[in-house]
């Protein structure tokens, strides 16, 4: 029985958050630059793909493992449908619902945790996250999100679509113009 899972470089970023944590994470190829081949894997433990191969319940650790990794670093403030109305009250928001295996959503999370950073304490404009997948998966539905990751801006309750670039320098000039307009 694998006791663990190997992971390339790109998912090790994602495990970094836990990776000090009880969850004993063996680490090799890419991230540490040996060759795939050239390493084999200590006694007791699996590579992914020999534990995705042999065992459905590996996948699934993987799949929690990579959800949990993500949202312990995901930057800015995480939002649920029970706790949507209490802090989002008084604030034009601007959310990103999204996926923690998305690729899309993976690429634009620097260009939105640096705005979420800049906007942090910001009287009336909320820069946040709704984890479609996990804790925030009954908001995505209420509000009808259907692909990721899906950008809306406006009042708590009446939520347009951003169809804007993901760019930093413009969902920065959009928060300051569109979201600080409403106010």
């Amino acid at each position: 029985m694998c006791r663990t899972i190997q992971v390339g470089k790109a998912t090790l970023e994602k495990l970094r958050a836990i990776e000090d944590s009880d969850i004993p994470i063996w680490i090799h190829g890419a991230s540490s630059g040996r060759s795939r081949g050239s390493h084999p894997s200590p006694k007791g433990f699996c590579t992914l793909e020999t534990s995705l191969a042999n065992s459905p319940a590996a996948m699934g650790i993987y799949q929690l493992l990579l959800a949990t990794a993500t949202a312990a670093t995901a930057a800015g403030l995480e939002l649920t449908e029970e706790d949507w109305d209490v802090k989002t009250a008084g604030k034009n928001v601007f959310v990103k619902f999204y996926a923690p295996w998305c690729g899309h959503c993976q690429n634009m999370k620097p260009a939105w945790d640096q705005l979420a950073q800049e906007y942090k304490d910001h009287d009336h404009i909320l820069i946040a996250n709704v984890d479609c997948i996990g804790a925030g998966k009954s908001k995505c539905a209420e509000v009808g999100i259907k692909t990721f990751p899906t950008l809306k801006f406006g009042t708590p309750h009446d939520l347009e679509d951003y169809r804007g670039s993901r760019d930093f320098e413009d969902l920065a000039a959009f928060a300051e113009d569109v979201c600080d307009a409403r106010s």
